[in-house]
C-alpha cells in the first residue's frame, strides 16, 4: 500500500517537473521573441581620425620683414590680449625719417596757415576796392551831373541876355561875359568826365591788381596743400613701417608654441616667430569614411569620443553633439564637427588631443538588424533616435 503511494507522489512529482521545464521554456522563447521584435540596439559609426580643436584656428605668427630683434617676448604658455606686444625689429632708420618728415610737415602747415592768412587779406582789401571802385563811380557821375546842370543853366541865362541883347535892354558887355561862362562850364563839364572815367580807371585797375595777387595766393596755397599732402603720405609710410616692425597679437589667445628667441638676432621675413591659439570653446573635428557618413551622420545625433592619451577602459569617455556635417570629402574623408559637452572628469577638453568619435547614427530591433545583416526585407517603422527628435532644451544648451 505504501509502495503504490509512493509510486503515485513520484509520477505526480515528475508531471509537476515536466509542467515546470515547459513553462520555463514558453517563457524564455517568448521573452526572446519579445526582445527580438521590441528590443532596441544602437548603431554606431566609427572616424577615421579627428581631433578637438577650438573654434578659431592657430594663427602663425611670422616675421613681417628682415631685420634685427630688440625685444621679445615670446615665453612659451604665455596668455595675451589683442594688440599685446609680441616682437619688435629695429626701426631706428625709419623713426628718424619719420621725425624729418613730422618737421617738414609742421613747416609746410606753418607756411600754408601764413599763405591762408595773406590770402584773407587780401580778399579782404579787395572787397575794399570794389566798394571804392563803386563809390569813385557814384562820385564821377554826380559831378558830372553837377557840371551839366549849371552847364545848362548859364545857357539859359545866355539865352534871356541874347534876346534882352536884341531887344537893346542888354549891353554887349553882359552878352559876352555870360558866353564865356558858358564856355567855362562846358570845359568844365567835360573836365568833370574825363576826371570821373580816370579814377573809375584807375580803381579797376587796382581791383584787377587785387584779383591778380589773389590768384597768386591762391595758386601757392594749392601748392603747399599739395606738399602737405605728399609730406604726410610720406610720414604714413614711415609710421607704417615702424609699426610694421612691432608684431603684436591680432586676437586674445595663448602661445602653445615658440621659437628662441633673444635680441640681436636677425629673422628672415616671414620667419616663424610663435603660434597663437585664440581663447574659445574646444569641439570635435572628426574625419569619417564617405559610406559612413554621408546620409547618415546628422546634425545633433549624440557621439562618445575616446582620447587616444586617456584610455577609455580606465578614464573613461566624452560626450558629444553633431554640430556640422560635411558632404564633400576631402583625401577621402568627410569632416564632421561635434560640440563637446562639458561635463567634470579626469580627461580634460584641450586643444590639440588626438581622439576618436563614435556616433550613434540609429535604433534598430534585434529582428530588423538580423534580418538587415541576412539581406532580407522588413517592413517595420524604425525606433525613433535622437537625430530624429528634437534637442531637450538641456541638449540643446550643451
Amino acid at each position: 500500500m505504501a509502495f503504490h503511494h509512493t509510486l503515485r507522489t513520484l509520477r505526480a512529482m515528475r508531471l509537476q517537473r515536466q509542467a515546470f521545464l515547459v513553462l520555463l521554456l514558453v517563457g524564455l522563447v517568448t521573452a526572446w521573441v519579445t526582445w527580438l521584435v521590441e528590443g532596441s540596439i544602437a548603431l554606431y559609426v566609427r572616424s577615421d581620425r579627428g581631433r578637438l580643436e577650438v573654434s578659431q584656428s592657430a594663427i602663425v605668427v611670422n616675421a613681417p620683414v628682415e631685420g634685427v630683434v630688440v625685444e621679445c617676448a615670446l615665453p612659451l604658455g604665455r596668455h595675451v590680449a589683442e594688440g599685446d606686444f609680441l616682437i619688435r625689429l629695429d626701426a631706428r632708420t625709419f623713426e628718424l625719417q619719420a621725425a624729418e618728415k613730422r618737421a617738414e610737415v609742421a613747416s609746410c602747415k606753418a607756411a600754408l596757415a601764413g599763405l591762408q592768412r595773406q590770402l584773407a587779406s587780401e580778399k579782404a582789401a579787395r572787397d575794399a576796392v570794389v566798394e571804392l571802385v563803386s563809390q569813385t563811380a557814384r562820385t564821377g557821375r554826380a559831378r558830372v551831373s553837377a557840371e551839366q546842370q549849371s552847364a545848362e543853366w548859364k545857357r539859359k541865362e545866355s539865352d534871356v541876355v541874347l534876346r534882352l541883347r536884341e531887344a537893346n535892354l542888354a549891353s554887349k558887355l553882359e552878352e559876352m561875359k555870360v558866353s564865356s561862362e558858358v564856355n567855362a562850364l562846358t570845359m568844365q563839364t567835360a573836365l568833370a568826365s574825363e576826371q570821373a572815367a580816370l579814377d573809375t580807371s584807375t580803381a579797376k585797375t587796382s581791383l584787377r591788381d587785387r584779383d591778380a595777387k589773389i590768384t597768386v595766393l591762391e595758386r601757392q596755397v594749392v601748392e603747399k596743400e599739395n606738399e602737405m599732402a605728399l609730406q604726410a603720405a610720406k610720414l604714413s609710410t614711415l609710421e607704417f613701417e615702424v609699426e610694421r616692425r612691432s608684431v603684436r597679437a591680432t586676437t586674445a589667445g595663448s602661445l602653445i608654441d615658440v621659437v628662441t628667441c633673444t635680441p640681436g638676432m636677425t629673422v628672415m621675413p616671414t620667419s616663424r616667430l610663435a603660434t597663437l591659439l585664440p581663447h574659445g570653446e574646444v569641439h570635435m573635428v572628426a574625419f569619417f569614411k564617405p559610406s559612413d557618413s554621408v546620409g547618415r551622420v546628422k546634425r545633433g545625433q549624440t557621439a562618445i569620443l575616446r582620447v587616444e592619451a586617456f584610455p577609455w577602459t580606465q578614464y573613461g569617455t566624452l560626450t558629444a553633439r553633431v554640430a556640422e556635417v560635411g558632404t564633400e570629402p576631402r583625401d577621402g574623408l568627410v569632416r564632421v564637427e561635434m560640440n563637446v559637452a562639458k561635463q567634470e572628469g579626469i580627461i580634460p577638453s584641450m586643444h590639440g588631443m588626438i581622439a576618436t568619435a563614435e556616433v550613434e547614427t540609429e535604433r534598430l530591433s534585434p529582428g530588423r538588424l538580423l534580418l538587415r545583416l541576412a539581406g532580407q526585407p522588413w517592413t517595420e517603422a524604425p525606433v525613433a533616435t535622437e537625430s530624429s527628435a528634437p534637442p531637450s532644451p538641456l541638449e540643446a544648451a550643451r
